[in-house]
């Protein structure tokens, strides 16, 4: 058994990317877990915090440190937990809540503040980053370097770290994890070029490429669901967070597909109603669901994809509708500034009987549940 572990929040693109650097590093790694319906599962971003979120098997007996990234498995809120009996010490690696190391943080700051980011520092003091990000050992008379600085080279990152061994050992970290951090720590920002070093135009590529990968989807289809939605985000109606402050109303946007099932003539793109292959997004209240109305298939589903990604592209801010698992509602405020997510926490999602309000002025986020 080693002498700490490595406890993982939901699954993302970034998540899978810290993952696959633990796993790299040789590090003991186990998911954040919930029984739901009779059935152990990975944890939600809903759930990552809940009150009975579990790491089982994983700490039975043990005194390891547990990293908790993105996450909170209340078997370690006390010394037991049905039966297992734990008693190391907890690190919290996260950005998400007050209190957490990279709260707070602004775009400058990104990489420390990342989860990614605190992970490539804990593994540098640990001494067990690749071997292939090690690029060269500096003595440490040189009064620039700062033990744990993740500091700008040209072409990338590099974190730095006094070792036993008489040397600093300098890692250059790669850049698709330089641009996760950027985009999982204040996308909005870092598309604006407020996180030194990174490129908005090498991020989007990397953005649409590692989406569709995780989604298991082209490249060109994750593209035409981003650029439906930043035409929506321009053709939708405002909502007043406070005077003088307005963003994008998405709350009520849906998603409609048509599907041709039965051409009206052999080859036809259309059928009899003029209705063909297409998705597109309307606004107002609607049903959802599926219909089969005689030649073509409707579909209506609320919301719209990739509409973080359009927003902090388009530099629109906007509020929308969130269904979580378990069906619980709640609006998001995203692409936003200080100013407006200040505006959301202090006076508008009050105002609208919103609760468990969140969010971080300085990573530009917000949101808050819908009373049930």
């Amino acid at each position: 058994m080693t002498d700490r572990i490595w406890i993982l929040g939901a699954p993302d693109p970034e998540m899978e990317m810290i993952e696959q650097l633990l796993r790299a590093c040789s590090e003991h790694v186990e998911h954040a877990t919930v029984w739901r319906n009779g059935v152990r599962r990975r944890v939600t971003p809903a759930e990552a915090y809940a009150p009975d979120v579990e790491i089982g098997e994983g700490l039975r007996g043990g005194r390891e440190t547990a990293y908790m990234v993105e996450c909170a498995p209340a078997v370690l809120v006390g010394s037991s937990f049905d039966g297992i009996d734990w008693a190391g010490v907890a690190v919290a690696i996260d950005h998400h809540r007050p209190g957490d190391p990279g709260y707070g943080r602004p775009p400058a700051e990104f990489l420390p503040a990342s989860s990614i980011g605190q992970v490539i520092s804990e593994l540098a003091r640990l001494d067990v980053l690749p071997d292939d990000w090690r690029y060269v050992g500096i003595h440490p008379d040189d009064p620039t370097y700062q033990a744990g600085e993740l500091v700008p080279l040209p072409g990338g990152r590099t974190v730095r770290y006094w070792h036993a061994t008489g040397v600093w050992y300098e890692y250059r970290i790669p850049a698709d994890h330089v641009l996760a951090a950027a985009a999982d720590h204040c996308l909005a920002a870092a598309y604006r070029g407020e996180c030194p070093g990174v490129d908005p135009d090498a991020l989007m590529r990397w953005r649409v490429e590692s989406r569709a990968a995780f989604q298991g989807r082209s490249v060109e289809e994750v593209l035409a669901d981003v650029e439906r939605a930043r035409e929506a985000l321009r053709a939708a109606p405002t909502v007043r967070l406070a005077d003088g402050i307005d963003v994008r109303d998405m709350r009520e946007a849906y998603t409609v597909q048509t599907v041709l099932v039965v051409p009206f003539v052999e080859g036809a793109t259309v059928d009899s109603a003029g209705v063909g292959d297409a998705t597109f997004v309307v606004f107002g209240p609607r049903a959802e669901g599926a219909w089969d109305e005689g030649g073509h298939h409707t579909f209506v589903e609320r919301g719209v994809a990739e509409l973080p990604e359009a927003g902090a592209r388009e530099g629109l801010a906007y509020i929308a509708t969130v269904t979580e698992r378990g069906g619980r509602q709640k609006v998001v405020l995203g692409a936003a500034d200080a100013e407006m997510v200040r505006a959301f926490l202090e006076s508008w999602a009050p105002a609208q009987g919103l609760v468990d309000i969140y969010g971080d002025p300085a990573r530009g986020f917000a949101g808050g549940y819908l009373a049930a």
